[in-house]
């Protein structure tokens, strides 16, 4: 498969580039560098990356944190957000618990590089690479405001050897905290306790109320705002330690 030099996302999206290569090409090492990531993106791939020889995703960092959080915690933060923001689904539950075995596999491998801003975005097979403007994002892969460079077998080889395992030698392991970010979403499979998900439930019956609220308020009326939301829920679970006692007294 000889692309067009040039992927924008217009006639041809870097969303279904990968899937037309990896049917040629399935046994390829691919390897991805970008600085965001959603679950969404894996969704539109998933299918054509399960025979690949080996996977590597390499996260880095954006310009735009600068604060005591490390990377780490604002990716997994973002990665949350994405998943609580899912509906209850079996479309959804699939793609989560697909996603975790996948993860699980020893070819399958996710650092985070956070020395400096990794501004470079790269897909790179053995045959080809793909340089430019697009993160491994659904808007990355399909809006057609990116720009990104197709070059052939040399450049793929070069830009693999001489730029990503620089930066891939320098990150840190990332896979296990995402594995266990998933496993612990409400469409993983770890075990919760019978009060751990009572507080799960009255989070989801305020869930709404939070974020719409979060997004009117500034940082101080926010934190007003949790505090409000704690107590209240600490006040439901009160009445319902005292609602249970009463019920098992009057047996």
């Amino acid at each position: 498969m000889i692309p067009k030099k040039i992927i924008d996302n217009s006639d041809i999206k870097l969303s279904t580039f990968p899937n037309d290569l990896l049917k040629e090409i399935p046994a390829t090492q691919f390897d991805i560098a970008t600085a965001f990531f959603s679950i969404q993106a894996y969704a539109l791939i998933k299918d054509s990356v399960q025979g690949v020889k080996r996977f590597r995703l390499l996260l880095g960092k954006a310009p735009e944190i600068r604060s005591e959080t490390t990377l780490g915690d604002v990716l997994l933060k973002m990665l949350r957000d994405e998943i609580e923001g899912y509906e209850l689904s079996e479309e959804k539950d699939t793609l989560i618990k697909e996603f975790i075995i996948y993860l699980n596999k020893d070819n399958v491998e996710v650092r985070l590089y956070d020395k400096e801003f990794l501004h470079g975005k790269a897909y790179i097979f053995d045959e080809l690479v793909v340089v430019g403007s697009s993160n491994f994002t659904p808007s990355g892969l399909t809006h057609n405001t990116e720009l990104n460079s197709v070059s052939l077998e040399s450049e793929a080889r070069y830009v693999r050897t001489t730029w990503f395992e620089k930066f891939w030698d320098e990150a840190a392991d990332f896979k296990a905290g995402l594995i266990s970010l998933l496993e612990a979403s409400r469409f993983g499979t770890k075990e919760y306790t019978p009060y751990e998900v009572y507080i799960k439930s009255l989070y989801e019956l305020q869930r709404e109320n939070i974020r719409s609220d979060e997004k009117e308020k500034g940082a101080e009326d926010v934190l007003l705002l949790k505090s409000f939301i704690y107590w209240k829920i600490k006040l439901m679970q009160i009445r319902f330690v005292i609602f249970t006692k009463a019920e098992t007294m009057s047996f």
